[in-house]
């Protein structure tokens, strides 16, 4: 397990500057912009990185400057490019969209071949609704959700003529942790909902899996007035420049960990709109 000694340590360095609030969009009129088509890998549980940000061009210079990453503009949907031009996300401009967000943060998508079973499932179980379900095109059908302990994500049942649709790529996005307050309990819930495995690692973290293949781990969050949250860590080769440009382009580099049982070095930082990430010192393919 591979990935899971890789993120060992994530847990414990997270700070309540990187806590997001995307509950304000329950109250807003949703917005749909053009974007990119999404197909499901295989065991894949995520399935689309969205960016919500109050800054857009702060936010994609920040992309640019420190990962690479270019953008694509339509309207108040940019679509997010990888080095290699592939797909790797798209941010949502939430000031034009007249969403109420004072900082920036990444909302992750899970998948379900039913959204409302699923979705019937979930608050049954203590989960709330945030956004009604609705139609997305070329997206399929989703809906903004919690669950019990207050992590916010987004449910997508894809839509099945999305065969050509873009998928996760796995070469960035390498790895998923959710901080909550009640690991044991979370990962409990996730697995009832989406069906799951359960692995028990050290220190009372979690793992999830999907047919034997691992999803993500649920660890404990010790920052009591922080958000239960989902992060996602992205791979990077030239760890020790990009750090050094998270600084130059704006950005907030909250802390930086010696490699974990030699698997490369980790690196909590924010975009200059507070988004959060964690960078970990990868070969990334050419």
């Amino acid at each position: 397990m591979e990935k899971v000694g890789q993120n060992r340590k994530i847990r414990r360095y997270t700070a309540t500057l990187l806590i997001l609030s995307v509950i304000f969009l329950a109250a807003c009129e949703s917005v749909i912009s053009k974007m990119p088509p999404v197909a499901a890998s295989n065991n894949q549980v995520v399935v689309w990185h969205d960016l919500l940000s109050p800054n857009v061009l702060r936010s994609r210079q920040f992309m640019e400057g420190v990962l690479g990453w270019k953008t694509k503009s339509d309207n108040t949907y940019s679509t997010l490019y990888g080095r290699r031009g592939q797909v790797v996300g798209g941010i949502f401009d939430t000031q034009a969209m007249d969403w109420d967000l004072q900082a920036g943060g990444w909302l992750l998508s899970l998948s379900t071949s039913d959204l409302d079973a699923t979705l019937k499932k979930i608050l049954e179980k203590g989960g709330r609704l945030l956004q009604p379900a609705q139609d997305i095109p070329d997206r399929g059908y989703s809906a903004l959700v919690a669950d019990p302990q207050g992590a916010v994500f987004n449910l997508v049942e894809l839509s099945p003529s999305q065969e050509s649709g873009e998928s996760v790529d796995s070469d960035t996005w390498i790895w998923y942790e959710l901080i909550t307050a009640q690991p044991a309990v979370a990962a409990a819930w996730y697995a009832n909902v989406f069906q799951l495995e359960v692995v028990d690692l050290e220190g009372g973290r979690k793992l999830l899996k999907k047919d034997g293949v691992d999803v993500a781990t649920v660890s404990v969050n010790n920052f009591e007035d922080s958000r239960n949250q989902w992060l996602a860590v992205v791979a990077v080769s030239d760890f020790e420049n990009t750090v050094v440009n998270v600084s130059r382009e704006g950005g907030r580099v909250a802390l930086v960990l010696p490699s974990p049982a030699g698997n490369g070095k980790l690196a909590l930082v924010q975009d200059p709109t507070g988004a959060a990430l964690i960078l970990q010192e990868q070969e990334v393919s050419p």
